[in-house]
């Protein structure tokens, strides 16, 4: 784990590394980076991402997939309880929500991590309730920063809630920014937090194996 970047003394020892997107309207906190720069080679998180991405769907896949929403969901309870302006957002919030993906996949890795971070903060999963509209490309592929609501769309259930927006890994936010404008759009009440597996560093020769 990395130690968390942050400007609250509250969360300066706290394994994560926390960032904010969007001018500030959008924390994201990622449990681990993907890539320990000392060691030239993956974190612990990030060989779980390897392996969830990367193993076929044999169950090794699965299994990966699995292990890393019961980290997240034990590092994000963790969170919950610091008493910090950047964590605040998910002391309030009443539901999660998955990264949708476009098309059929036999495994989302953000929808696996939703549920278990549902169970874990005991709120509820409203994964089924949003949709990509279109194929975009993956955002590793760009630098900028941009946010594009028009792919995302809700249904009525969002009305009202407070929640948290899931992913397994996070380059800039553009991706979470652009689904929390969505959600906002369609009646949510706040979509201030996102939660992520591993951060991917922009500088890094290793991102594009994910």
């Amino acid at each position: 784990m990395v130690t968390s970047r942050g400007s609250d003394d509250e969360i300066g020892d706290t394994s994560g590394a926390i960032f904010k997107v969007a001018d500030g309207c959008l924390w994201v906190c990622a449990i681990d980076n993907h890539w320990n720069h000392d060691l030239q080679r993956r974190t612990s998180a990030g060989e779980l991402i390897y392996r969830s991405k990367h193993k076929g769907f044999d169950g090794e896949a699965r299994n990966a997939a699995e292990e890393l929403g019961r980290q997240l969901g034990e590092v994000v309870a963790r969170y919950r309880e610091i008493n910090s302006r950047q964590v605040r957002p998910l002391r309030e919030l009443d539901a999660i929500c998955a990264v949708p993906y476009f098309g059929n996949k036999d495994l989302s890795v953000p929808h696996v991590l939703a549920a278990h971070l549902a169970s874990a903060l005991q709120v509820e999963d409203l994964s089924r309730q949003i949709r990509k509209t279109r194929f975009t490309s993956p955002s590793k592929n760009t630098q900028a920063f941009s946010i594009d609501s028009t792919q995302f769309e809700a249904d009525p259930e969002v009305s009202g809630r407070r929640i948290a927006l899931v992913d397994d890994v996070v380059r800039n936010g553009s991706t979470l920014a652009s689904l929390a404008s969505a959600l906002r759009r369609d009646g949510a009440s706040s979509a201030a937090v996102g939660l992520c597996a591993t951060r991917a560093v922009a500088s890094s020769s290793r991102d594009d194996e994910y």
